[in-house]
């Protein structure tokens, strides 16, 4: 009997997961039965606003993530689009300036 080796050329394609698939593993990580993923909930649209505005390009920081998720969060959540003062809230500035929101060191 006599036995060859067959050699099969595969492709191996490796690829980084999309800033969305970042953000989706964080929420999902740190939130375990969050409703980010289920279409008109305030986490959706939380996850919504969190993915267009970081681009491919931004680094990824899961603290900022998961502040700017529970914050928008809570805009959604209380219709913050109605609010009598929602300076600077969901805009693409630092979190910091967002009218209420006092941050630390």
């Amino acid at each position: 009997i006599t036995l060859a080796a067959i050699i099969i050329p595969v492709s191996v394609i490796l690829t980084r997961p999309t800033t969305a698939e970042k953000i989706n593993y964080i929420i999902a990580e740190k939130f375990p039965g969050s409703k980010h993923m289920t279409a008109d909930t305030s986490q959706f649209n939380a996850v919504d606003w969190l993915t267009k505005k970081y681009t491919e390009s931004n680094m990824i920081n899961e603290r900022e993530i998961l502040s700017q998720y529970g914050l928008s969060t809570l805009y959604f959540s209380t219709k913050g689009i109605t609010w009598t003062n929602k300076t600077n809230w969901m805009s693409t500035t630092d979190k910091c300036s967002w009218y209420g929101v006092t941050c630390g060191s």
